[in-house]
């Protein structure tokens, strides 16, 4: 019998891939499911699951574009007609299947993305790193992470998170799959061609899982510098919006030090150096403060020091992908 939903896990065999295994049979909840892993793997990691006969696992990797090429594989093999995309480092919840399901009887939604939450005790750095990710000090992309009140329409596709997809099959093979030649925002992409075919893609809260932030400073920073990369790189492709706030981060890094040079020959240049370094930390308290009520974590203080860091690192990645700079973050 076909299955109603497929599960596909593009990995790198990291170890966070049992948890996110164990969280499938947990939450299945008798779903007519199946699981594709796609990617090398350890055997003593996947071993026991692949007795199940609803669990698949795919060896392979790709030189260039693995990503894109590993879902588009898992795609070639799955026989649902709603295919679900998640990351290794990822723990569906209790009605996740259900939730995410439900929206494809409408045939006009060919996409459904929801939040990945952050759990509520993990690792300090994890701990801290997702509460960043959530804070006022993320912007625009902090929805993916701590979650929106009501269900929403994505317009132009970079509201969605990679790691938590149900795509319907037949959208799926009309845009083609993913683009191996875009590094990163491939899943903004994707979408962004979802919606030129006419089809809606939704933003539900419901739609939740937990996701584990990086578990170092060196990967969070390196994840958030290919944020600030896609973004220039996806503005270029006009899959999103020219907004002023998506370049301030940019515009800032470019700036703001040649402003800092100039107020060594101008006290009027000084005053608005120092002025704006004091905005910049009052909103960084503010972002603080709101951290401290809405999540009770008393870690939330420390951003302070992690919200800057964010903003330098996802700065840099426009910069360097302004000016198709390479680097060893990459």
């Amino acid at each position: 019998m076909k299955p109603d939903l497929s599960i596909i896990i593009a990995t790198l065999g990291f170890d966070s891939l049992n948890g996110t295994l164990k969280s499938i049979i947990n939450n299945k909840n008798n779903s007519n499911i199946e699981v594709l892993i796609i990617g090398n793997v350890k055997e003593e990691l996947i071993g026991e699951y692949k007795k199940l006969k609803f669990i698949k696992h795919l060896p392979c990797s790709f030189e260039k574009g693995d990503l894109s090429k590993k879902r588009n594989l898992g795609f070639e093999k799955a026989k649902a007609d709603v295919v679900a995309y998640i990351d290794d480092d990822v723990n569906i919840t209790r009605d996740w299947i259900k939730n995410g399901l439900r929206h494809f009887n409408n045939p006009k939604v060919g996409m459904v993305s929801g939040p990945g939450i952050m759990p509520k005790k993990a690792d300090f750095s994890i701990e801290l790193f997702g509460t960043t990710m959530s804070s006022l000090g993320s912007g625009p992309i902090r929805n993916r992470y701590s979650g929106g009140k009501k269900l929403e329409i994505d317009n132009h596709g970079d509201k969605i998170i990679g790691c938590n997809m149900f795509i319907r099959r037949k959208v799926y093979s009309e845009i083609g799959g993913f683009n191996p030649e875009i590094i990163p925002a491939e899943e903004i992409d994707f979408a962004a061609r979802i919606i030129k075919k006419g089809y809606k893609i939704y933003i539900d809260p419901q739609v939740y899982l937990i996701h584990f932030a990086r578990s170092d400073i060196k990967r969070f920073f390196r994840q958030i510098f290919r944020f600030g990369r896609s973004k220039i790189n996806t503005i270029r492709r006009r899959t999103t919006p020219l907004k002023m706030i998506y370049l301030l981060p940019l515009v800032t890094l470019i700036f703001f030090p040649i402003l800092l040079i100039f107020s060594l020959f101008s006290s009027f240049l000084l005053r608005i150096s120092i002025s704006l370094l004091l905005l910049y930390l009052i909103f960084d308290i503010i972002a603080v403060f709101d951290s401290l009520v809405r999540t009770h974590r008393l870690i939330s203080i420390l951003l302070i020091f992690t919200i800057p860091l964010t903003h330098l690192a996802y700065s840099l990645g426009e910069v360097c992908e302004l000016f198709s700079i390479k680097t060893r973050i990459d």
